[in-house]
This record gives C-alpha cells, sequence and structure tokens, in this order.
C-alpha cells in the first residue's frame, strides 16, 4: 500500500484492493452493465481493513463507460460494517467538473435548514485498482437506506424504495450477433429517442 497514492490533504482515504483479473473482467466491455459483485479489500485511512467486500460499479449505462464517471458499490459482511454501522456504500465519481463538491453544499444547505431528506456524505480520495479512476471522490454513506430513513421517520425504513433511472434498448453485442453480449453503447432511450454517446 505504500505507492504514494494517499492523500495528506485532510479527505479520507479509501483504498480498494482486488485481483488484476477480476478488475480485467469488471471493466471489460461486455460486463459493465452487471451488477455482479466481485471480492475485493478495502482500506480505510491506510489502516482500517475490511475484507470479504463486494464489489460492483456504480453509474449509469452512459457513466459506466467513461473513466471520468465510473464509481463503485461496496457491500461490507455482516460481521463488519463500514465505520460500525453501515453495510454498504457508494463511491460516486460523477460529478466530472470536480468530485461532488456541489451536491455536498446543497445537503448541507438542506440539513442546516432543518430538511429530512438531505444526506451526510464525505469526500474522499479513492485509490483504485486502475491509476485512471484514482483521484477525489464523494462517498455516500446512508443515502435512501434504511439506516438514513430510520433516523428521519418513524419506521420509516418498512416498504420498498424504488429508483427510476432510465429504460434504454442495447443496440450492438461483442461478437455482433443477436445471441452476443449486449454492450452498454450506443443505445436507444427514453421512448425510442435515439441518444448515441458523441
Amino acid at each position: 500500500m505504500d505507492d504514494g497514492r494517499a492523500e495528506t490533504n485532510g479527505l479520507h482515504n479509501l483504498r480498494i484492493v482486488m485481483t488484476e483479473d477480476d478488475a480485467d473482467w469488471l471493466f471489460d466491455a461486455k460486463n459493465l452493465m452487471s451488477n455482479d459483485r466481485l471480492g475485493a479489500t478495502v482500506v480505510h485511512e491506510e489502516r482500517d481493513v475490511y475484507y470479504d467486500v463486494g464489489l460492483r460499479l456504480k453509474s449509469s449505462q452512459r457513466g459506466r463507460p467513461v473513466s471520468g464517471r465510473v464509481g463503485f458499490a461496496l457491500r461490507f459482511g455482516g460481521a463488519q460494517p463500514f465505520r460500525g454501522i453501515f453495510r454498504s456504500v457508494m463511491v460516486d465519481r460523477s460529478e466530472t467538473g470536480g468530485f461532488g463538491q456541489r451536491e455536498m453544499l446543497f445537503n448541507q444547505a438542506m440539513n442546516r435548514a432543518g430538511s429530512v431528506t438531505s444526506q451526510y456524505d464525505d469526500l474522499i480520495q479513492v485509490i483504485t485498482p486502475r491509476p485512471e479512476h484514482t483521484g477525489s471522490a464523494q462517498l455516500q454513506l446512508a443515502r435512501f437506506s434504511d439506516v438514513m430513513l430510520d433516523g428521519q421517520f418513524d419506521r420509516g425504513g418498512d416498504g420498498m424504495l424504488f429508483e427510476y433511472e432510465l429504460i434504454y434498448y442495447p443496440q450492438t453485442t461483442d461478437d455482433g450477433t443477436l445471441e452476443g453480449f449486449k454492450l452498454p453503447q450506443p443505445s436507444l432511450c427514453d421512448g425510442g429517442r435515439d441518444r448515441r454517446s458523441r
């Protein structure tokens, strides 16, 4: 771990360690949209080690192929939750102009104003298996999970929570046949309007 990539500027360091084969599989074009979790080890602040963490990519089908936008979803084992409480956290690198400062600012303003629907997150330095994904990011903690909802509302975590983002239709496969693995881009989305990546 003594590779000089950890920050000393006050950002929390979050190091993700996985095998080279697993990292290659994760970023293979035909696997980019998979939500299967691969094994990883997470090191927080270069001292707290979390083993057997389930890792998958986090981002839309527009963001996962873009190095500057891809994030990571981490699921921790029941015996060792992150910071003693969180079963899962998200590493968000999607704000390409920075690393989540605007969203963090909005959340802090909402918190100060008394909003019950804002979130408490951290700014971090994420150190990843691939150098192009290493850098500053937003660590999304409770998000709208049961931990956050139960803390805000009586029995707030009861029931189901869904997020609707986008319906898209892949147009290409890895081998050019109808039976091949679908690739995330180009695609048709939003009722058939063509939104190919440029």
